[in-house]
C-alpha cells in the first residue's frame, strides 16, 4: 500500500515540475521579448541525479526554433547518444539507464545547430 502510494506521489509531483517548467519557460519568454531563436530555449537537470534507473530529461523549446537535438557525451568528449527533439515547447525524454554504462556523462540541448545549454549526469551502480 505504502509503495502504491509513494509510486502516486512521485507521479503527481513529476506532473507538478512539468507544469511549473512550461510556465517558467513561458514567463522567461515574455519577460525579455525572447524574438531570436534559441533565446528561451531551456534545459533542465535530469531527475534523479545521481541515478541508476531511468533517466528523464525536461526542456522547452520555442516554436520558431526549426531543429533541436539532445546529445549525450561521455566525460571524454565521445557522443553516445542523440536524440532529435521534434516538440516544441515544454517537453520531456525518458532515456534507459541500459544505454549508458556507469559514469560521468553531459548532455547538451543543441538549438539549430549550437549548443545552448548543458548539464551533468551522473550513473551510479
Amino acid at each position: 500500500m505504502k509503495d502504491a502510494q509513494l509510486s502516486s506521489q512521485q507521479e503527481q509531483i513529476r506532473a507538478l515540475m512539468e507544469r511549473l517548467a512550461t510556465l517558467e519557460a513561458f514567463l522567461l519568454s515574455q519577460s525579455d521579448g525572447a524574438t531570436a531563436q534559441g533565446s528561451a530555449a531551456q534545459l533542465w537537470q535530469n531527475e534523479p541525479n545521481p541515478t541508476n534507473g531511468s533517466i528523464s530529461i525536461r526542456y522547452f523549446i520555442p516554436h520558431q526554433v526549426t531543429s533541436a537535438q539532445l546529445k549525450v557525451y561521455a566525460l571524454h568528449g565521445q557522443e553516445v547518444h542523440s536524440i532529435e527533439l521534434k516538440q516544441r515547447g515544454a517537453g520531456h525524454v525518458q532515456l534507459s539507464r541500459q544505454s549508458f554504462a556507469f559514469g560521468l556523462y553531459e548532455y547538451h540541448l543543441f538549438i539549430d545547430g549550437q549548443s545552448v545549454a548543458s548539464k551533468k549526469l551522473l550513473l551510479k551502480k
